[in-house]
């Protein structure tokens, strides 16, 4: 029985199924018949210190038990050539007469290195090992006169084996399948020798691989710190903790833990290097990241661990395949919304911003501007950036082909044509297009989270991709906007639709190629008329991203908000989005011979307007303001009216249309009384307000405020909304309003002294 993933090895049964054991010999290299083969050969190297404080070699003694070569006197034994054979060093002082090969206190004798003398045994590692561990290093002097390293090539392995016992379950499979790819003298000396190097491995004292079968086989496995190198198999999925998420990743090397063999003894945490899949603009790759396990005493749960296999995860194998099938879904989604700049909505937290979360947030998810390189973001997200170590240089280094190197299956690979490759080969620039398919595991090792510019913010951040959907667009909202006449809403329409959408390009008037071939769209009058409603609908409308842009987000400096302004329109255009800068009278305003930075910032306008190629919304109640060169390219003008009474009773419905499907959207339901509507129709005070769409908009928030505050206070689950709580509204305004008006006086009479607007000319040219 495996116990997850790690199969017991029963010695007593190795036995049972092998041939004549006499005919084994002549499988291995330089055996003869004459000679019975050893199982394994203890060599003891003994190392004396002289007088000068160098060690010069003393003697050899060699056993078949390990007790043996310890306590022996007489290094002369003879034995056979073995399947394995272990070596190890006894430094010694030279402290006058010592017994021969007498092993004292003061003596150190060294970890031992591992030796597969069998070609067969040797044959079947090579076809089972894909990757080896960073190799361990131990100060021998028999093998090269300095340090050893774990060579797979040689057959050496140095304490403790780590490939040796990551392999030891494969080994078990392949001592089953040997039968079929070799004849039955061969595969009968492979399964014998496999069972000698096994029955060793269970030997040791550490680890203890009893223990470790004990530990893992709990009904909540456990490990402790010395044993986790057993779990970090190079190659192998584990499930990494990554916030409130498990997210899947492949171990590629590990360093640290208990040191064995050096004289530093002290444990150290294990950092281990992991990979996943992450896109960086141009191509799918490999992305690399180190976790670190700090040193602990006891037993501690694997899945506690910062990472740990996934084969541990949940309590049946059901839950398992249920959490991949899971990942899997989640890694198509992130290859379809990153391959190109994609229109999302989210909701989650922000994975820059730390507490930040946002509620159906409108995003844009671009991963080809690669924007993990822009100065505002690269601070925060170093640690996020994709494929930022050359992979081609770390990964892989440790991989190799597993194939038997027998000359009968080399043949027979030639004769075939079919040629293995390195496991994870194909994991990197993979190139994605409509067409790409990946496989169920490349999927799953796909990244989490995605590079994201949140429009309402406009800043870049990450954000989970298990939590992006499509945008819940209501395209109906251009229909409730008070626009007169009606005939302006149609020109918007139809300019928008056309110009910049999937619609194929039509007509440019300008003769210059790339030049006038936007759509500038000037929206003016005084506020709350429904000038920013006006670019938020066509954008709802037309299913596209809205760029809002501010003063706060261009700066004032020319230089910066050339470069801020270039890179808005820019990726405007990459997104399809239609632009809107509101307030635009800031930056148009006309030019003075006094003034030469405003000149320049004029002038960058002027420039980026020619070459600008999507739709462009400027709104401004200040138009009187504006350079007569901006006059020139603007294509469409439309001018706001202050609303009439009419228009304010059709915002008003509006308003309480929406109330009443409040609910149908997941949220409260909230009521109102007959009253309440008959009051905004019929209330001279309301009236006498002339409030705009924005003041009437704000007003029934804090009145459906009062409604729901009223109702939590008297213990009703639906708030209604009342003649009263809009009075108490209505009430506050009309204060403000006559406290500002004899402090400042009539807004719209001082605009137009200034020779910003007229409010008293029909702008809209409604009869």
């Amino acid at each position: 029985m495996r116990l997850n993933g790690s199969r017991p090895f029963d010695a007593e049964s190795r036995n049972t199924d092998k041939s004549d054991q006499s005919e084994t010999p002549s499988l291995v290299e330089d055996t003869t018949k004459d000679k019975k083969l050893a199982n394994i050969t203890y060599v003891l190297q003994y190392l004396r210190l002289d007088g000068d404080g160098d060690y010069s070699r003393d003697r050899t003694v060699e056993s078949e038990t390990k007790a043996s070569v310890v306590e022996a006197h007489d290094h002369g034994i003879s034995v056979a050539k073995s399947v394995l054979e272990e070596y190890r060093e006894c430094w010694q002082e030279s402290r006058g007469n010592t017994n021969a090969g007498e092993v004292k206190t003061t003596s150190f004798i060294s970890d031992p290195v591992l030796h597969v003398r069998s070609s067969i045994l040797l044959n079947a590692l090579k076809t089972i090992i894909e990757f080896e561990s960073p190799p361990d290093a131990l100060l021998v002097r028999e093998y090269g006169h300095g340090e050893v390293s774990t060579n797979l090539g040689t057959g050496r392995f140095v304490f403790p084996f780590t490939d040796l016992y990551h392999h030891r379950d494969r080994l078990l499979d392949y001592r089953e399948e040997v039968k079929k790819y070799h004849d039955q003298s061969y595969s009968d000396a492979c399964r014998e020798h496999i069972d000698i190097l096994l029955e060793y491995l269970y030997s040791q004292l550490t680890p203890n691989l009893k223990t470790v079968e004990r530990l893992w086989s709990q009904s909540v496995p456990k490990t402790t710190f010395d044993l986790i190198w057993l779990l970090l198999k190079p190659g192998s999925d584990v499930y990494v903790h990554d916030g409130n998420q498990l997210n899947a990743y492949v171990i590629e090397s590990f360093h640290g833990g208990v040191q064995w063999g050096s004289p530093d003894v002290w444990p150290r945490p294990y950092i281990v290097t992991v990979w996943n899949l992450n896109y960086d603009g141009q191509s799918l790759s490999r992305s690399v990241k180190d976790i670190t396990i700090g040193v602990f005493d006891g037993e501690r749960e694997i899945t506690s661990l910062p990472l740990f296999p996934t084969r541990f995860y949940g309590s049946s194998d059901a839950s398992r395949i249920q959490y991949q099938e899971k990942l899997i879904e989640r890694g198509r989604r992130f290859v379809q919304i990153v391959r190109k700049p994609t229109y999302q909505e989210y909701s989650g937290p922000s994975r820059l911003q730390g507490i930040r979360s946002f509620t159906r947030a409108r995003v844009v998810i671009d991963h080809t501007s690669q924007p993990w390189h822009l100065n505002e973001v690269l601070g925060q997200s170093h640690r996020f950036i994709p494929c930022e170590q050359p992979y081609e240089i770390e990964l892989g280094s440790r991989t190799r082909v597993p194939k038997c190197p027998c000359k009968r299956c080399e043949a027979k690979e030639i004769h075939q044509h079919t040629f293995q490759r390195r496991r994870f080969d194909d994991y990197d620039n993979i190139q994605l297009s409509s067409s790409t398919t990946l496989t169920d595991h490349q999927y799953s090792l796909c990244w989490s989270h995605v590079y994201a510019f949140v429009l309402k913010d406009r800043a870049w951040d990450i954000l989970d991709v298990a939590t992006l959907t499509e945008p819940r667009i209501e395209t109906n909202i251009i229909d409730m906007l008070v626009m007169k006449p009606e005939a302006n809403k149609k020109m918007i329409k139809a300019i928008c639709e056309i110009y910049g959408g999937s619609y194929p390009h039509t007509f440019s008037s300008d003769f210059i190629q790339g030049k006038g071939e936007g759509q500038i769209l000037l929206l003016h009058g005084p506020p709350g008329t429904g000038k920013t409603l006006t670019a938020e609908s066509v954008a709802e409308y037309t299913k596209r991203p809205l760029l809002s842009i501010t003063a706060a987000d261009l700066g004032h400096e020319p230089e910066m908000l050339e470069q801020r302004l270039l890179r808005f329109f820019r990726d405007a255009n990459k997104w399809n989005a239609i632009v809107l800068l509101d307030e635009a009278d800031v930056y148009l305003e006309t030019r003075s011979v006094e003034n030469l930075r405003r000149n320049s910032i004029v002038s960058i306008f002027l420039r980026a307007l020619d070459y600008f190629q999507g739709i462009l919304f400027l709104t401004t109640n200040r138009v009187g303001s504006f350079d007569e060169a901006f006059m020139s390219r603007i294509h469409v003008q439309i001018g706001y009216d202050p609303l009439d009474e009419p228009s304010r009773q059709q915002i008003w419905d509006n308003h309480f249309n929406k109330l009443a499907r409040n609910h149908e959207e997941n949220a409260l339901e909230i009521r109102y009384t007959y009253q309440a509507k008959d009051y905004v129709r019929n209330s001279p005070r309301l009236r006498d307000l002339n409030w705009n769409g924005r003041e009437i908009r704000n007003a029934f928030q804090t009145a459906v405020a009062l409604a729901c505050y009223q109702a939590k206070q008297e213990q009703r689950s639906i708030p209604e909304l009342t003649d009263e709580h809009l009075n108490q509204v209505v009430t506050m305004s009309q204060n403000f309003k006559d406290y500002m008006r004899a402090v400042r006086g009539e807004e719209k009479r001082k605009a137009y002294i200034a020779q910003l607007r007229n409010d008293n000319k029909n702008a809209s040219g409604d009869a």
